[in-house]
């Protein structure tokens, strides 16, 4: 990069007419003064997508920016980050944009933004002003490359102590998110931010070192401080492993078990689960309204948005605001469906079948299947569907491959037993956001469990990427289906230490979404079982920081009954299903609450 200016050699001679882009705004702002020599980035944001070319021009109005690297786009290509090294006492000037050097486009029709001069002055000596908190630096180094992968740590330096109690690593769209292990620790004075870390070969990784909304780095002697938002971004070295071809369709895997048969699981994309996190993110429910897949949003909302008043939304806002369906509630119809083109009931759903979420009312499936089939003709949902396959097909690829290699599912039949005829489904709700869902369905075919893992990391091409991390979430899922009946079956003897032990912590489990006492037994059940799998196909450490995170979210009858859980482990013949050994768990669940 040329030390006095850097722009795209590619030089745009039509200029195509289209709606002004402009600078939003600056980091540091237009005009500011006093900034913090130690700042490493300047950032523009512009008022709709732009890229991936750039000018940033000289300006006679002070020094050129110190640029130490490529810009990179991020926030789908609304803001653009340049890696910099400021010196104190300086005025700086850059051009974004200028009439002849304008290659900061709009993404759309190729519109130039509008030119824009940005100055601004550091403050006289290097390090932290008062109002200011930031990174220093970063080990890996934003952008690098060559990383090497495996067991590794990300470390950071911030310009002053922060609060050791709080941090936020936040998910961006420029690239995978870590594999986080155990929560950070902080050194030298608070002013050192140690995170351990899994990463994988060939991979570009990115995170932010907080953002706008989740910003827990703090200061330590104000902490209405926050620190600055950081982009973190860097590529590990070698080849990437776990690529692999996409599926045609529904992909088969079977997990060999010491009780019966091999255990078959069916990994897919379903588009009943599709028409359902749609409907729903269309009706405004925030947790299908997350933009963990941005491309693949921004389909969904080309597509569908023109539909967002058809009758079929109004009921899903209906049910939403009067009946409390979200969450898990829309995923729990769909296994009762037939094909996403006629919808009909697989089997009668009055009275509600078993594992049909009781917020569903009675009368309310009928006419919201009546609605939703004439919301699937008047969109061409069929179309949407088919035009998607392609990234159906290499996400169910790329899944089916993670499984088959690390899965270990066959831990299902082999601690809870076998259910001869059950299928197990893997579903990807692309739609769904960052939430997972277990959910079951009895119909005259048979039993079928299944769990519905949301996307929320895409690799460069936007395809939804996974990785051994996934395995216990599907794990969590799929122990739902085998726990819950049992909490539902002894919810008499149940309800009054789950009522007990519910009561201190009904704050923190809210902010969680689980609203009473079954429910946090549900997942009390789940999590301990879960601990019991990471203990027998991973490793004890794996298990214990469950137990930690259980423990700091309130769920502090997880730990107990992980204990207890050995003793059913280790006497098999007495207890040869969980159901059998439900005693000792109501047991000792009273006794530790």
């Amino acid at each position: 990069m040329h030390s006095r200016l850097f722009v795209m050699l590619l030089l745009l001679l039509a200029l195509p007419a289209g709606a002004a882009v402009t600078v939003v705004s600056t980091s540091p702002a237009n005009g500011a003064r006093g900034v913090d020599p130690g700042l490493a980035q300047f950032s523009v944001r512009f008022s709709e997508p732009v890229g991936p070319a750039y000018s940033f021009v000289l300006s006679d109005a002070g020094a050129p920016l110190p640029a130490t690297g490529n810009p990179l786009f991020s926030e789908k290509n609304t803001v653009c980050t340049v890696p910099v090294k400021l010196a104190p006492s300086t005025t700086y000037a850059v051009w974004i944009n200028s009439a002849r050097f304008n290659n900061f486009r709009s993404a759309k029709d190729g519109t130039p933004v509008t030119p824009y001069q940005v100055t601004f002055t550091t403050a006289s000596a290097a390090g932290p002003q008062p109002s200011a908190l930031v990174v220093v630096s970063t080990f890996p180094k934003h952008g690098a490359k060559g990383v090497k992968p495996g067991k590794s740590e990300i470390r950071i330096r911030f310009s002053a102590p922060v609060r050791p109690d709080g941090y936020s690593f936040v998910i961006s769209d420029q690239g995978r998110f870590p594999t986080l292990v155990g929560k950070p620790r902080f050194e030298e004075g608070n002013t050192v931010c140690v995170q351990q870390v899994t990463l994988q070969p060939g991979v570009t990784y990115a995170l932010s070192i907080n953002s706008e909304r989740f910003n827990s780095f703090r200061s330590l002697a104000d902490p209405t401080v926050a620190v600055r938002p950081y982009l973190l971004k860097f590529t590990t070295a070698g080849k990437r492993l776990g690529a692999a071809p996409p599926a045609s369709g529904p992909t088969r895997l079977a997990f060999a078990s010491r009780h019966g048969p091999p255990m078959q699981v069916t990994v897919c994309v379903d588009p009943r689960v599709e028409l359902l996190g749609i409907v729903f993110r269309l009706a405004g429910n925030p947790e299908y309204s997350q933009d963990r897949l941005p491309a693949y949003t921004e389909d969904i909302r080309r597509h569908f948005t023109r539909f967002a008043g058809h009758p079929l939304i109004q009921l899903a806002k209906q049910l939403q605001r009067e009946q409390g369906v979200s969450y898990n509630a829309p995923m729990s119809l769909a296994p009762y469906l037939g094909d996403a083109r006629d919808l009909q009931p697989r089997v009668p759903l009055e009275p509600p079948p078993p594992g049909l979420d009781p917020r569903w009312p009675g009368s309310e499936p009928p006419r919201f299947l009546e609605l939703a089939r004439a919301f699937v003709r008047e969109a061409d949902f069929a179309r949407f569907i088919r035009e998607h396959q392609p990234l159906y097909d290499q996400t169910t690829g790329e899944l089916a491959q993670v499984l088959r290699e690390a899965g270990h599912l066959e831990w299902l039949a082999d601690f809870f037993g076998s259910r001869p005829g059950a299928r197990l489904l893997v579903v990807v709700g692309l739609g769904n956001g960052g939430h997972c869902y277990g959910a079951s369905a009895r119909t005259p075919q048979g039993e079928e469990l299944y769990c519905i893992l949301g996307a929320w990391q895409p690799d460069e091409r936007g395809v939804p990427c996974f990785d051994e991390a996934i395995v216990p979430t599907v794990v969590h899922e799929f122990v739902h289906s085998y726990t819950n009946p049992l909490v539902d079956s002894h919810q008499a003897a149940l309800e009054q230490v789950g009522q007990r032990s519910f009561a201190p912590v009904e704050r923190q489990m809210a902010e969680q979404a689980y609203g009473e006492w079954k429910i946090m037994l549900y997942e009390t059940m789940v999590r301990a079982c879960v601990g019991r799998y990471l203990l027998a196909c991973q490793s004890a450490p794996a298990a214990e920081r469950l137990l930690q995170e259980c423990e700091s979210l309130g769920f502090r009858l997880v730990r107990p009954l992980y204990t207890l859980l050995a003793e059913y482990e280790s006497n098999r013949d007495r207890y040869p299903t969980l159901e059998a050994f439900m005693p000792r768990i109501i047991a000792r669940l009273q006794q530790a609450g």
